[in-house]
C-alpha cells in the first residue's frame, strides 16, 4: 500500500513518489496519480446530435483516491485544478496532473528538509514554462547539481543530502520569468467557481488588444513571435483549441497578475473600465 500524506502545496505525484520510496519502491506509474478529464456525452456535429452541456470539468480518479475518499481534496489542493478552474478550462483535453513534474527550487529543498525532514516537489513549480521559484526567485533545477542525476531519476528522499550544497546557487534575475511564476502561484490559490470560458476569453484577449494594440497593428504576428521569443513555444491555434499552457501564457501577457485577471472576471467596474479603454483606443470615444 502506498503512503499518501502530502505536505503543504505538494504536487500529488511527489507525495506518492515519497510514499513509494519509504516502502522501498523506486517507480511511480502514471495510473497512480493521473486524474483524467471525462469528455462531455454525445458530442457530435451531425444534424440532430445532442451533447451534454456543463460549465465545469468532471474527472475520473485513480482507485487509490476514491477508495480513501480523498479525490476532491487531492484535486483542489495538490493538482493544477485551481489554475484550470480560474481560467475556465473545461474541455476534455485539460491537464490537472502533468506527466512531467520534477523541477525543484534549491532553497525550497533546503527549507523543506529542515521543516519536514524531506524534500518534495511543489505544485507551483510543475506547470510548463515556470522556470523560477515564485518565492525565492531562484532558477528551478531539473538536474541535481550535486550528483548530476536528472530529477526524473533522483529519489526525493535523497535530495536532503544533496541539498547541503545547493545554498551556493545564484539568484535568477529574469524579472519576466519571476512575474510569470507569481502569476501561476497566485492562480493556484483560487478556490472559487469555474470561470465561464467566454468571460475568460474576453478578459484575456481584450487585455492583450489594449496592451499591445500598437504592436499588433504594425505586425499581425507580434503576439506569436513575442511568445516564441520569451517561452520558446509556437502559438498559432484559434482560441478554443489553445492548450492549457498556451492559454495560461496569453492570460499572463494580457493581465500580468492574477489579481488583475480575477478583478476583470468578478468586478464589474474593472471590466467596464477595460471596455471603455478599448473604445477609446480604437474609436477615440
Amino acid at each position: 500500500m502506498k503512503i499518501f500524506t502530502p505536505f503543504p502545496g505538494e504536487y500529488v505525484a511527489s507525495a506518492l513518489q515519497r510514499g513509494n520510496e519509504m516502502l522501498g519502491l523506486k517507480n511511480l506509474t502514471e495510473k497512480d496519480f493521473y486524474i483524467k478529464p471525462v469528455p462531455r456525452k454525445g458530442v457530435g456535429y451531425a444534424l440532430g446530435d445532442k451533447c451534454e452541456w456543463r460549465n465545469h470539468a468532471i474527472f475520473q480518479f485513480p482507485h487509490f483516491f476514491t477508495e480513501r475518499h480523498v479525490s476532491e481534496e487531492v484535486l483542489q489542493n495538490f493538482t493544477l485544478y485551481p489554475l484550470t478552474t480560474a481560467l475556465g478550462r473545461t474541455r476534455a483535453n485539460i491537464v490537472v496532473t502533468p506527466r512531467e513534474w520534477r523541477k525543484i527550487c534549491p532553497s525550497c529543498v533546503l527549507e523543506d528538509f529542515e521543516s519536514y525532514g524531506t524534500a518534495y516537489v511543489h505544485r507551483r513549480h510543475v506547470p510548463a514554462f515556470v522556470r523560477v521559484c515564485s518565492i525565492h526567485n531562484l532558477k528551478l533545477m531539473d538536474t541535481c547539481t550535486t550528483c548530476s542525476t536528472p530529477m526524473n531519476k533522483h529519489q526525493l528522499s535523497k535530495l536532503g543530502v544533496c541539498s547541503q550544497k545547493y545554498q551556493f546557487m545564484f539568484v535568477e534575475s529574469d524579472s519576466f520569468s519571476l512575474a510569470y511564476s507569481k502569476f501561476i502561484a497566485d492562480l493556484l490559490r483560487y478556490d472559487g467557481p469555474t470561470t465561464k470560458s467566454h468571460q475568460a476569453d474576453w478578459a484575456i484577449f481584450s487585455s492583450i488588444r489594449l496592451k499591445y494594440g500598437t504592436e499588433i497593428k504594425q505586425d499581425d504576428e507580434f503576439i506569436p513571435n513575442f511568445i516564441k521569443s520569451e517561452f520558446g513555444v509556437d502559438v498559432k491555434h484559434p482560441a478554443r483549441t489553445y492548450s492549457d499552457n498556451n492559454y495560461t501564457i496569453l492570460a499572463f501577457l494580457g493581465c500580468e497578475t492574477a489579481e488583475r485577471y480575477l478583478n476583470l472576471i468578478f468586478k464589474k467596474e474593472e471590466s467596464s473600465r477595460l471596455e471603455k479603454d478599448l473604445k477609446s483606443l480604437y474609436y477615440g470615444l
